[in-house]
């Protein structure tokens, strides 16, 4: 492992000899050379700064050859690693052939490029349960978060976004650790033990075990790009050194549709039925398609750092989950709930043929929008999104109100509309009366407004039960979130309280804090609706 002084130097001469071209205005610095406000939050390792130029967009900064990836299809051992598109079988997979790589020492062809990744396991929360060298201190002289930390922040992270996340089965029904451990275990170690000559046996530091095979995993889950249908995950130099925004500088450009058996561009051989008289691999001259670039898509003023995003649609608890930070605000937060979980507080006693009626009603009105009118209670959420969710301002889908009104109906049999009478107008009627309801209780109420309320008063009395419904599943959730008995804390004041050294915990209760001002913005606005009486 390269010290401090030399580690960018040797990862700059690593790149010139493997044909990485890097735009001489741009500036690799280590991380103790940054300044950051927060030192609890800054992340370790490296960082890409412009120089005293500005930068315009458009234009290309890195290129990357594309044979120079680390991937499953370019590692020294790729004729023995099964190649996975996707998920977490394609990240075991790229771990495998990373740990190989690092257990190669300076015999591996990525030896300059893996020195320059931070030492010890990426501090994610599938590790924070974990007694990995505990009390110990890292190359830098920094303490390694201690097991107490982490499992104080896996209570913080209870009934989180986050938290859930974890506990959530992979497809063999088993957690993302046992299954992290089991794929060593079953896959890695027995390779490793048959083929010595793969890694470096005669290096003590570079004996195989589980850590060692974390830390891969840990490094794969936090700087892998998916780059094309040929190498799939793969471990991109350069490009993973810039940090992580939403409003981000530059993105990593590649073509995706690449020939998924020999990586071409262009037609080849695997695209025609009768090969016989064709070569091996592409028909066309694609010599000057070879590289991955990273290229602005923003200007970059002088002395500025360099952004990547990892993601643009990445919510905090991804981003806590694979990269092991979050950020102070984030648009992309959902909290999500399934319609099972919605039915368990609203529906206690309801039998199973209710909660399938419901379901099914439901459903058919997957597709509606705003097209049946806008209320600043909603958003309009894409079939992409989780259907039942509250986005970060606090407004819940349109899909989770359409199944509150399903539920509020099939409560209220006595009421003027049957739950087999639901349709997209009566949706837009309900959606009309909601909008005077808000409009009644804001500050500029017109009075004028409650005549019409009264001529709907069946409609207003379903309303009101969405309105109460919405708040008892923010009243459960919050309740469930964090810490036992945590729902009345002043999280604010706790942080305060929380060592910088607990940086898990810390991490987790912020969180926490996120989450629930989401619940509480939520709650509030629909807790007023209730106030609405009809003389």
């Amino acid at each position: 492992m390269s010290s401090q002084e030399t580690l960018v130097p040797d990862l700059l001469e690593w790149c010139t000899v493997n044909g990485i071209w890097i735009d001489p205005r741009l500036q690799i610095r280590f991380a103790e050379e940054v300044s950051h406000e927060d030192e609890d939050a800054a992340p370790k390792g490296l960082s890409v700064f412009s120089g005293d130029g500005y930068i315009l967009p458009s234009t290309t900064l890195v290129k990357i050859p594309r044979d120079s990836v680390l991937s499953v299809r370019t590692c020294s051992i790729k004729d023995n690693i099964p190649f996975v598109p996707y998920g977490l079988g394609a990240q075991l997979a790229l771990s495998f052939a990373l740990y190989v790589e690092i257990l190669k020492g300076k015999r591996s062809r990525w030896h300059g490029y893996i020195q320059s990744f931070p030492d010890g396991i990426v501090d994610l929360p599938v590790f924070w349960g974990l007694s990995l060298n505990e009390g110990a201190t890292d190359a830098d002289g920094a303490r390694v978060p201690d097991t107490d930390d982490g499992n104080e922040a896996l209570t913080w992270l209870r009934g989180t976004e986050a938290g859930s996340a974890l506990q959530e089965l992979t497809g063999n029904d088993s957690n993302r650790l046992k299954e992290i451990k089991d794929y060593f275990e079953h896959i890695v170690d027995p390779f490793l033990l048959e083929h010595g000559g793969a890694w470096n046996r005669d290096h003590s530091d570079s004996i195989p075990c589980l850590e060692g095979f974390y830390r891969a995993v840990s490094l794969v889950s936090s700087r892998a790009f998916l780059v094309d249908a040929y190498h799939g995950l793969s471990m991109v130099p350069i490009a993973d050194v810039f940090n992580h925004v939403v409003d981000n500088h530059v993105h990593l450009a590649s073509d995706f549709n690449v020939c998924p058996q020999c990586g071409s561009l262009y037609e080849c051989s695997h695209d025609r039925e009768d090969v016989s008289a064709l070569v091996e691999g592409s028909l066309f001259d694609d010599s000057n398609d070879q590289y991955f670039e990273m290229t602005t898509n923003a200007p970059i003023p002088a002395l500025h750092e360099i952004y990547n995003t990892y993601g643009e649609t990445l919510t905090n608890a991804q981003l806590l989950n694979h990269y092991g930070f979050i950020l102070d605000v984030n648009e992309n937060d959902r909290l999500r709930w399934s319609p099972d979980t919605v039915m368990d507080v609203l529906l206690l006693n309801d039998s199973s043929s209710r909660r399938t009626l419901v379901v099914t009603i439901w459903y058919t009105f997957s597709s509606v929008s705003t097209s049946i009118g806008h209320s600043d209670l909603l958003f309009e959420d894409s079939l992409e999104e989780p259907p039942v969710c509250l986005n970060d301002e606090g407004m819940i889908s349109i899909r989770m109100w359409t199944l509150l009104i399903v539920i509020a109906v099939l409560s209220n049999p006595k009421e003027s509309i049957p739950l087999q009478g639901l349709s997209r107008d009566v949706l837009a009627k309900l959606m009309g009366v909601q909008k005077l309801l808000e409009a009644i209780t804001s500050e500029e109420a017109d009075r004028d407004d409650l005549p019409a309320l009264r001529d709907n008063s069946e409609h207003v009395r379903i309303l009101l039960d969405v309105a109460q419904f919405v708040v008892d599943l923010m009243v459960t959730r919050k309740a469930l979130s964090g810490k036992t008995g945590s729902s009345q804390v002043d999280l604010c004041h706790l942080l305060e309280g929380i060592p910088l050294h607990m940086r898990r915990t810390r991490l987790a209760v912020s969180n926490l804090m996120a989450e629930r001002s989401i619940i509480d913005a939520c709650c509030a606005r629909w807790a007023t609706l209730m106030e609405v009486t009809l003389p």
